[in-house]
């Protein structure tokens, strides 16, 4: 029992993995019609700094919080 439910975990993790960006990308430009192309550029660039100084502040303060 434990050897399935682990391999469903495993196999259901690299599904989430391998779709998200893909499900991100659709809701992404579902959400931004009205918008240029750079517009999208910046707004995606300001997302991934965030994105990244999120990831970061949870790697370095994880322990604390």
């Amino acid at each position: 029992m434990e050897s399935s439910l682990s391999l469903f975990i495993s196999v259901w993790m690299r599904i989430f993995f391998i779709f998200t960006p893909f499900f991100v990308l659709s809701m992404f430009l579902s959400m931004t019609p009205g918008y240029t192309e750079p517009q999208r550029r910046h707004l995606a660039y300001r997302m991934i700094a965030a994105v990244t100084a999120f990831c970061f502040g949870a790697y370095f303060l994880g322990e604390i919080i």
